[in-house]
């Protein structure tokens, strides 16, 4: 009884081995990878910006439409890449010269961690947007944070699992390891060691796909465009395809939802319906000609419901990065069969990017357009 009581008080008062999950044993020498990191970033980094240079001078008089929409998009990239190096450099310096600061290697990891977070999702928030141009997908949102989420998931599920595996191992894991060593969030020579070569394997995966995607992009461009039945040979040449980039607006509003741009959905307007239709051809300008139809409303209602829809349709339209600088909405209401009343508004591109910034509601925003005519029923009031 003695013996079986004795090894029962020692079963149960022997402490449980702590479970250290998905803490990966690794053996290296820091002191060596951290200076031999460091290198490799800085060869690196030259090698993007070479690739950037090529791009951003040479590369894009390729493309025959649509350079504000790549332009974007490798802008965003190569944002991505710098701040990546750059902590990759800063970190590696940090854990070579100040090897005990480990609160300062924290700080210089949270920083980063928000900084790469917009960073990658404004990257895959525009290559969703530019897939769904090129795709039969849409976004239905009118709301920016809304729409801004359902471009990155028009991605599709594989490109989405890399986004999420590549924030948990760069982001999350290193402080998570951090917590498991020392019980606290302070960043370890482990930490450090797989925070920077997680992010340096995505960087070269990156960095290497720049040029194929690039190449990827035209020949994507050139399967899209469809010739004018009216082009001949002796056609002088044009520095942009604005019929193009017209067609890429109006594709564009519809696959955000603006489905009046299609003649067969009309939206449904206080108690009458609007059609909107976009001129196409080749004219440096966005004009859009927006018919209103509607039965019992009052001038007051219909103005207020003017300036939303103009508001809301201004704010589409400074979404979609086209080489198209001036907007124009020319409106035609009719109430209960009386005749036509217009209303006409124009903006340019710095001034539609001023007032949106600036303007919040939708009075204060049309208020705030110079170049407009109303007609004398909708006038001042």
């Amino acid at each position: 009884m003695l013996k079986t009581y004795a090894l029962e008080v020692h079963i149960l008062t022997s402490p449980k081995p702590k479970k250290k999950k998905m803490n990966i044993p690794i053996n290296i020498d820091y002191s060596e990878y951290f200076p031999n990191l460091l290198g490799l970033v800085v060869t690196l980094l030259g090698l993007l910006i070479a690739a950037s240079t090529f791009i951003l001078q040479n590369g894009f008089t390729s493309f025959k439409f649509n350079r504000n929409m790549f332009l974007k998009h490798y802008s965003n990239l190569s944002k991505l890449l710098f701040y990546g190096f750059g902590y990759m450099i800063y970190i590696s310096l940090t854990q070579m010269y100040f090897p005990n600061y480990s609160k300062i290697l924290l700080i210089i990891h949270l920083v980063f961690s928000l900084i790469f977070l917009k960073s990658i999702l404004d990257l895959y928030s525009h290559k969703g947007y530019i897939k769904t141009l090129f795709s039969n997908r849409f976004n239905p949102y009118r709301s920016k944070f809304r729409k801004y989420f359902r471009y990155i998931r028009n991605n599709g599920l594989i490109p989405n699992l890399v986004l999420l595996i590549a924030i948990f191992l760069i982001v999350v894991y290193p402080i998570w390891i951090a917590k498991i060593e020392t019980g606290c969030y302070w960043l370890t020579e482990k930490a450090v060691f797989l925070s920077t070569v997680s992010l340096f394997i995505y960087s070269v995966y990156y960095l290497v796909s720049i040029i194929p995607e690039f190449y990827g992009y035209s020949i994507q461009e050139l399967e899209t465009i469809v010739e004018s039945e009216n082009d001949n040979d002796n056609k002088s040449e044009i520095d942009f395809d604005y019929k193009r980039e017209l067609d890429t607006l109006k594709v564009a509003l519809v696959k955000n939802n603006y489905q009046e741009l299609n003649p067969l959905t009309p939206k449904s307007f206080l108690d009458g319906e609007l059609i909107s239709n976009l001129r196409m051809g080749n004219y440096p300008e966005a004009f859009f000609i927006i018919n209103i139809t509607v039965q019992d409303s009052d001038v007051f209602e219909i103005r207020n419901a003017v300036e939303e829809y103009a508001y809301d349709l201004y704010k589409g339209i400074a979404s979609i990065p086209i080489d198209i600088n001036s907007f124009a909405l020319s409106i035609f209401v009719k109430v209960n069969g009386d005749k036509d009343r217009h209303l006409f508004m124009r903006l340019k591109r710095t001034e539609l990017r001023d007032l949106l910034s600036t303007k919040f509601t939708a009075n204060d925003f049309i208020t705030g357009i110079e170049n407009k005519l109303f007609d004398e029923l909708y006038r001042d009031i």
